[in-house]
């Protein structure tokens, strides 16, 4: 079964679509003799743990814009922009993440910005962006109103989060696992971690299925023996966690030696390469990551072009099959 990641993928050209259409003369276009300039300012984790996931984001961001580029850029106002990232490492911190949003706004003067993954830094780059009333692209989050609420109405998504994965995976689960009854669940502790936590209950209520052992980690978790051993004694036939792809590859590979051979899904959309590297060919069997097939022939022009650049490139960290 392939399964591929390529959300930020198909969200960007949207976004573009968007600013296209806001009839906002850019503060960030510039003009010289040969054409104007559109500076979209880029927030990602591209130092520390999450730079796993922020990475990749930067890389199908940048593929993304030169795909727009070369099919003519935007239009604003009746007039051709091509796109010019400006990229900005937040780190994963509240307090980085603000300084990083701070100086896109104030010292690039960006009027348009795409990023980032942690609702921590979501939030917090919201407190820079609205108020200067910069229209801004999330990545990702988790679907806590921290994220996205009437107080951010310069602020919007087009991926689908962790939230949203839960009753689609949960159903698919249903028919390609008919004897899972009990779902065990591993997430990531964070702000938005309980809101979750609730809304994946829920839906595991729904569906008729039985809640099994429930335990959180911490992102700089490194040993998983302990979380997965208190899931695992509830005795589950599936579990779902949020990882990033370093951490789904590490519960994936601890889960497998501690001797459960059940599905394991995940609700964030992750590297499949970069899982399979750390949990082993072996290990990496049964495992669900919510993303399309890039490889369908139903996928749009844009997409294949992707794809192709990821492979000729080298990224196949952000797109990959498993």
């Amino acid at each position: 079964m392939k399964k591929l990641l390529l959300s930020l993928a198909v969200g960007f050209p949207v976004f573009f679509l968007v600013v296209a259409g806001s009839g906002r003369q850019a503060q960030s276009a510039s003009t010289d003799a040969a054409a104007k300039i559109l500076k979209i300012g880029v927030t990602a984790p591209l130092t520390g743990p999450s730079s796993t996931a922020g990475i990749p984001h930067v890389r199908i961001t940048q593929l993304a814009a030169d795909w727009i580029n070369g099919k003519g850029g935007v239009t604003i106002k009746g007039e051709k922009y091509k796109i010019e990232l400006v990229v900005e490492d937040e780190k994963d911190t509240v307090d980085t993440a603000i300084t990083a949003a701070n100086k896109l706004v104030q010292f690039h003067k960006v009027s348009f910005m795409v990023g980032t993954i942690s609702p921590p830094s979501v939030a917090a780059i919201a407190s820079v962006t609205e108020p200067a009333h910069v229209v801004r692209s999330v990545w990702h989050g988790e679907g806590a109103a921290m994220e996205l609420n009437p107080k951010t109405p310069y602020t919007f998504r087009v991926p689908v989060v962790p939230r949203d994965f839960a009753p689609s995976l949960l159903r698919y689960q249903i028919k390609a696992y008919p004897n899972a009854k009990k779902v065990g669940v591993l997430f990531l502790q964070g702000p938005a971690a309980d809101f979750l936590l609730e809304k994946t209950k829920k839906a595991i209520e729904a569906v008729k299925l039985t809640l099994g052992g429930v335990d959180m980690y911490e992102a700089d978790t490194k040993d998983f023996y302990p979380v997965i051993t208190k899931v695992l004694n509830s005795k589950p036939d599936a579990i779902y966690c949020t990882a990033l792809p370093h951490l789904m590859g590490g519960i994936l590979k601890t889960a497998r030696e501690l001797g459960y051979t059940g599905p394991i899904f995940n609700l964030s959309p992750t590297s499949p390469g970069t899982v399979r590297g750390i949990a082993g060919k072996s290990n990496s069997t049964d495992c669900i990551l919510p993303a399309p097939d890039v490889d369908s022939p139903q996928m749009t022009p844009m997409i294949k072009r992707t794809s192709e650049e990821c492979a000729s490139r080298n990224t196949k960290s952000a797109i990959s099959i498993t």
